[in-house]
């Protein structure tokens, strides 16, 4: 089961456990109420123990903005001055969500 989900973007996991959530008020409780709880229920797996997981819902009066990990080990400036500062996500490094995936050579 862990290999199938290492296998799967993190936008995928993620893209689940908001449809479980969107269907079943119950389990929308609980991801709300414990997250790392309900993510190991789901996905039949047992997350570090070390590892802090929040769940947040957004209402129409408040958006919530995740600024992720930078993962390519690119300067801000770097990211700048050789792509344009343009964001994407080419989907095959596991979501650094730049414009320059330093894993495949995606770029914009």
């Amino acid at each position: 089961m862990i290999e199938q989900l290492e296998r799967r973007s993190h936008k995928d996991l993620k893209a689940q456990l908001i449809a479980r959530a969107w269907q079943d008020p119950d389990f929308k409780r609980q991801l709300l109420g414990n997250p790392k709880a309900a993510i190991e229920q789901e996905f039949g797996i047992e997350l570090p123990a070390d590892l802090q997981v929040t769940a947040v819902e957004d209402t129409p009066a408040h958006l919530h903005l995740v600024v992720p990990v930078n993962r390519t080990g690119l300067s801000e400036e770097r990211l700048i001055t050789e792509k344009g500062g343009a964001v994407g996500y080419c989907g095959n490094c596991g979501g650094c969500y730049y414009c320059y995936c330093v894993g495949c050579g995606y770029s914009l």
